[in-house]
């Protein structure tokens, strides 16, 4: 589907999913067993004219929404010009339920408590993500000093009342939203839908 067909029906705190071709991308597909390697949210806020993605990476070739620079780790992007932008496949995962005004309030307090965090430090926590064995060797403790992903996207989820406590947020990887998603009873991930520009 294209993006300029999707767009209104996007709706905040949709999954976006990325797959992309680069060596570290190409690790974290094939240590999660997965195609995606990367996860975002989108979020529309009136206090932009776009929808904007939610997302903590090391790519920094868009400028950050509120910084009005480019940066790497937690930040607010244009989402058309990331999907313009990305080399590799897209997926578009709606997710069904409802959007309560608390919720993009929650969402913002959200945003401006981590917006500028850095990008994953600790390489130990994000294999131990990946490798999911069982036991406390491979168990993550939530850290949020530096947050990759996925982390984010749950820890997010959670502050707006998407998904329950459960697991740590730092246990959650780009495949875990590709799959079944533990969310809170109204809530419902959908169909992955492959988006294009």
């Amino acid at each position: 589907m294209k993006y300029a067909d999707a767009r209104d029906d996007i709706k905040s705190f949709d999954i976006f999913l990325f797959s992309g071709k680069g060596r570290i991308s190409e690790w974290i597909k094939w240590a999660t067993g997965s195609d995606w390697s990367h996860v975002g949210l989108s979020l529309c806020l009136h206090q932009y004219d776009c929808v904007v993605l939610f997302e903590s990476t090391t790519l920094s070739n868009l400028p950050d929404l509120i910084s009005g620079t480019a940066t790497k780790g937690v930040q607010l992007v244009n989402l058309s010009l990331r999907l313009n932008d990305y080399d590799g496949d897209i997926g578009w995962r709606p997710v069904s339920g409802p959007r309560r005004r608390k919720m993009k309030s929650a969402a913002m307090d959200f945003v401006r408590e981590f917006h500028g965090t850095p990008y994953e430090r600790s390489q130990i926590e994000l294999i131990k993500s990946a490798f999911d064995f069982g036991g406390r060797l491979t168990e993550n403790q939530e850290d949020a000093s530096s947050i990759f992903c996925s982390e984010l996207a749950a820890m997010l989820f959670r502050h707006v009342g998407i998904m329950p406590e459960g697991m740590a947020a730092n246990e959650f990887t780009p495949a875990d939203f590709s799959t079944i998603l533990p969310l809170n009873p109204d809530y419902e991930a959908q169909e992955i839908i492959p988006l294009v520009i």
